[in-house]
């Protein structure tokens, strides 16, 4: 799918995962939070202009519990999960 980042700048995304969990964003490999393990957190800054930018989650679980998620940082706005409406296809 794809994230529309709402303005040029640098952001920071997180992704904390039970089990291994990799993101993509603009077609760059930011965060390999990878193997099994509980929730972990991960996270990587990524320079992006204002638009839509390419974004792939890749998710397993493994044994035990589970969790996901993925939140972000960026200009003018505190870490925070990042919003339903930020994605689209």
């Amino acid at each position: 799918g794809f994230i529309r980042i709402p303005e040029t700048g640098v952001y920071v995304f997180y992704v904390n995962s039970d089990d291994g969990a990799k993101l993509s964003v603009a077609g760059h490999e930011i965060v390999a939070n990878d193997g099994v393990h509980g929730m972990t957190e991960e996270n990587a800054e990524i320079a992006l202009g204002a638009g839509w930018h390419s974004f792939e989650l890749v998710y397993f679980q493994g044994r035990g519990e589970m969790g996901l998620e993925v939140l972000w940082r960026g200009p003018g706005f505190a870490k925070v999960l990042i919003p339903a409406g930020a994605f689209g296809r």
